[in-house]
């Protein structure tokens, strides 16, 4: 594909994903329960590997309590998605992308609705303003061969994020004896027709701990330099962190970064892998497990 059309295509689809309406993922339990199973598969449409599952739509849940309803909706600008697997008999499907629902007591009021719309207008204004101005170096990475709906991910979710915690990414992993049947299973043989179920897995997250490593407010800005930095090396012809490309474009994507040059991104590149290897070297194997079903997911919301 040609690197203009492919940049395009990145940011459609990103987009596109970006402008899901932000109240659609939030849900009541009785919402989830009263949605209806997926349809029949066909019998002629073969199982892919031999698969004794086949799972046709999913979402990842997080319920909230009633307190903290006004805070998680307060902080939400854009959809979330989470990287999970499945232990299905002897193999894992997955990593795969899923979105995340958050599970409330009670529906959305008028006022809540109007809320996220305004946050989510302002947050697709911001990304349409920062693609405008930074779109010749984007193009010009992605002819020398860098991917760029993962450099778009990258600064989406790095570029802006404040805090001193180390950024870190958890992969969840549910094996098939955590799920159970919340729709009939009727008794089937071999050459029948598949039959639609809803199978519901449960694992409860364990809070951050407290002695998480910390560093210096912005960490995961430095941090998304440093995996743009390893993906130039990686992908492109020069094969060098281009630290004039990552300052032209965190200086957009950022906040409050206006000052930033080659000279001060070098030296935040150096602090990260001086002070933070072991955390880095973790995030950035986890990044590029992520990145395959990351293109995999993002390609749904691509034009046609």
């Amino acid at each position: 594909m040609e690197p203009e059309r492919l940049l395009d295509r990145s940011i459609a689809s990103l987009r596109t994903w970006l402008a899901t309406p932000l109240e659609s993922m939030f849900a009541t339990a009785e919402d989830l329960r009263s949605a209806p199973p997926p349809p029949r598969s066909s019998p002629s449409e073969p199982l892919a590997n031999n698969d004794v599952v086949r799972v046709t739509s999913a979402c990842v849940t997080w319920e909230i309590s009633a307190e903290s309803r006004s805070a998680v909706i307060k902080a939400m600008n854009r959809p979330e998605y989470a990287l999970h697997s499945l232990h299905q008999e002897s193999r894992t499907l997955g990593p795969t992308i899923l979105p995340i629902v958050v599970i409330i007591p009670t529906p959305l009021t008028a006022a809540e609705r109007e809320q996220l719309g305004r946050q989510q207008a302002a947050e697709l204004a911001y990304f349409d303003r920062c693609v405008l101005r930074t779109r010749d170096v984007l193009l010009q990475l992605t002819e020398e061969g860098a991917h760029p709906l993962w450099i778009l991910s990258i600064l989406v979710r790095y570029a802006s994020r404040a805090g001193t915690v180390f950024p870190s990414s958890q992969v969840a992993v549910l094996p098939h004896s955590q799920f159970t049947f919340e729709t009939p299973l009727s008794w089937t043989t071999p050459r029948d027709a598949m039959e639609p179920v809803r199978l519901r897995g449960h694992a409860a997250s364990s809070p951050p701990s407290p002695r998480r490593r910390r560093g210096p407010e912005g960490i995961a800005v430095n941090v998304g330099m440093a995996l743009l930095a390893n993906h130039f090396h990686a992908t492109t012809t020069r094969h060098g962190p281009h630290a004039t490309d990552i300052s032209a474009l965190f200086r957009v994507w950022g906040r409050e970064l206006s000052h930033l040059n080659r000279e001060i991104v070098y030296r935040r590149l150096k602090r990260v892998q001086s002070e933070h290897a072991t955390e880095f070297q973790q995030l950035a194997l986890e990044e590029a497990c992520q990145m395959t079903p990351e293109l995999a997911f993002f390609e749904r919301f691509a034009p046609s």
